[in-house]
């Protein structure tokens, strides 16, 4: 049961989060242009983006690691990566950057195991509740652009994901999942009741994700605004470190 709900879930969620729509767009704009052929995305328990990548970039060996082993094809720690230097040409780090103890190791392996030229994109969140007690930090976008400048990166392009009207529904649905559930219920050995409690709340949740969606549009209309759910950045590695 928890299998089927964790699929129903996740795939509901594909389809209804603005960040994935935005993400998947940001992709399908820059990345064919890198030309990447070894993928290593990180924190993939869901690897929400996996069809858009095949599609971005044709004959791909996309190699997924995670921390926990439930999720993944390579157990590893982002603090730590098994793969060996300047093995990849593009590395996908979507909502886990927030978790690593030492966030200056995590840069430090994405830059190791790329080759110089290669690129990484990230996803990171900004107007969010927090997601447990391993859940750090969050960013700006000139925040998080420093922070990859500081460790050998030179940004290429970046986005926010919404603004006014997005975030103010984003968090409404955040808020009602929240409620009566924990932050790892995927992840742990949840209970049928712990599990249809969220899927509960997810059903409440749903109508601010559609108005979330509308508030896409309606952002892009208002123009900046200072206020965004999260942000997609895609950087490429310095030569020299």
């Amino acid at each position: 049961m928890k299998a089927l709900l964790r699929r129903v879930y996740r795939g509901g969620l594909d389809m209804i989060l603005p960040e994935r729509w935005v993400v998947r767009r940001f992709m399908r704009r820059h990345l064919p242009a890198t030309g990447a052929r070894l993928v290593i995305e990180v924190g993939a328990a869901s690897s929400p983006y996996a069809r858009t990548l095949a599609e971005c970039l044709p004959g791909l060996w996309h190699i997924r690691s995670d921390l926990l082993p439930n999720e993944a094809v390579v157990v590893a720690d982002l603090q730590a990566l098994p793969f060996r230097t300047g093995c990849a040409d593009l590395l996908l780090a979507s909502q886990v950057l927030q978790y690593p103890l030492d966030l200056d190791q995590a840069l430090a392996e994405i830059h190791r195991v790329l080759r110089p030229g290669g690129q990484v994109l990230v996803i990171c969140p900004f107007l969010t509740i927090t997601a447990g007690i391993s859940d750090r930090r969050r960013w700006t976008m000139k925040g998080l652009a420093e922070n990859f400048e500081a460790a050998g990166f030179t940004p290429v392009a970046s986005q926010p994901v919404g603004g006014v009207f997005t975030g103010l529904a984003e968090l409404a649905a955040q808020l009602l999942v929240a409620i009566g559930t924990r932050p790892d219920i995927w992840r742990s050995s949840s209970d049928a009741r712990s599990l249809l409690r969220l899927a509960l709340a997810t059903l409440l949740g749903l109508p601010f994700h559609l108005i979330g969606l509308i508030g896409l549009l309606l952002d892009r209309w208002r123009g900046p605004s200072g206020m965004y759910v999260a942000m997609v950045m895609l950087a490429q590695r310095q030569e020299k470190a």
